[in-house]
């Protein structure tokens, strides 16, 4: 996948907005999701919300919905999918500092949890894989 282009839509500045953007980060007939098998990563697709169990489907827009807040950023990115050349867009939430989320970008990493026992309780590490190229 290629990101083409990305426009900035403005902030979140009401509740109305917020409630909008809830529902477009959550319409599983618009909503773009990245799949990939981590043992072959040659493996990958995008494929739409709606087409995962609806219980999936519940967890997703619970998670999401939480993560929405008054005074983020909007962003919308252009992808295209370099095998088939076809065109879709996600909308990004940005904070001051970080992105919040976004449905590819969100599924292009691999989490690896190492736990390490302490003295008394439990520590760890969370290492995480970009599965990105760079041009």
């Amino acid at each position: 996948m290629e990101l083409v282009s990305w426009d900035y839509h403005g902030t979140i500045a009401d509740d109305n907005d917020l409630k909008e953007t809830v529902e477009l980060l959550t319409d599983p007939d618009s909503v773009r999701l990245f799949q990939i098998d981590i043992t072959d990563p040659s493996f990958a697709s995008v494929v739409l919300l709606s087409s995962i169990p609806s219980a999936d489907q519940d967890d997703f827009s619970e998670a999401v919905e939480k993560l929405v807040e008054l005074g983020q950023h909007k962003i919308r990115l252009n992808w295209k999918t370099i095998s088939s050349g076809s065109e879709f867009t996600t909308v990004a939430l940005v904070d001051e500092d970080n992105m919040v989320w976004d449905s590819v970008i969100g599924g292009v990493i691999v989490e690896e949890e190492e736990i390490s026992p302490a003295a008394g309780g439990n520590s760890g590490s969370v290492i995480i894989k970009w599965l990105w190229e760079q041009r």
